[in-house]
């Protein structure tokens, strides 16, 4: 995420989404994120190729249903401020995997998390999540505290209250529901990436907090494809 300066329209988008996601956490903070962190992530070794991979991007969302013999893998890179949420069913071969950032409000999460679960069961669906820093550590919690709410439960999380030098990255793979901490390079890789982060900054500027954009998990080569996917 870029640095706000007091003359950008994001700074006030991300004050008042903070706010909403800071009256939605209760209790003691560092409590709620030691509890979580407790469920540290077991991730695997990288055993997968570049080419069975869909690189999900700042802003945007992915859901698969693995119901081939074709591997898939759903992944995002660079969670620092943001966070990247995975919810899976590997007993459907399915998975959703969203990299969050601080322009997505609490009712934009809400309202894509109720189009995923027509395609998942929360009951049975399990989350991973890893991202944040000081500054969103309250949008995390929000979002944990939400997916339990609705009866997923949190199988792992790694959870940051304070700036670190690095960023996150998780994997997931429908089928097994294997979890993974890419590097960009294990990832197939997308040109539009930026382009697509240049347009949501862009469009946040013009109308304030927006949310995820749901992409195709076939191969992506262009930001329109992006934008007319069809509904998960």
């Amino acid at each position: 995420m870029k640095f706000f300066n007091p003359n950008d329209k994001q700074e006030s988008t991300f004050d008042k989404c903070m706010a909403e996601y800071r009256n939605l956490v209760f209790g003691n903070i560092s409590e709620r994120v030691n509890q979580l962190n407790e469920r540290a992530p077991n991730f695997k070794p990288i055993d997968f190729e570049r080419e069975q991979s869909v690189q999900v991007g700042v802003g945007e969302c992915a859901f698969i249903n693995a119901d081939t013999e074709e591997r898939l893998i759903l992944g995002s890179v660079g969670a620092g401020t943001c966070f990247i949420l995975a919810i899976v069913d590997p007993n459907n071969n399915s998975a959703w995997l969203a990299h969050v950032d601080v322009l997505v409000s609490m009712p934009q999460l809400k309202e894509m998390l109720t189009k995923v679960f027509t395609k998942i069961n929360p009951n049975s669906a399990v989350a991973h999540i890893v991202g944040g820093n000081d500054s969103s550590i309250v949008q995390g919690i929000a979002i944990c505290n939400e997916l339990e709410k609705n009866g997923v439960t949190i199988s792992s999380a790694l959870l940051r209250s304070k700036m670190e030098m690095d960023q996150l990255s998780l994997a997931i793979d429908p089928k097994t529901g294997t979890i993974y901490a890419p590097e960009a390079n294990n990832l197939k890789a997308r040109n539009d990436l930026w382009r697509n982060l240049s347009n949501r900054m862009t469009k946040s500027n013009e109308v304030g907090s927006i949310g995820l954009t749901e992409i195709s998990p076939l191969p992506i080569e262009s930001t329109s494809k992006h934008y007319s996917a069809p509904p998960i």
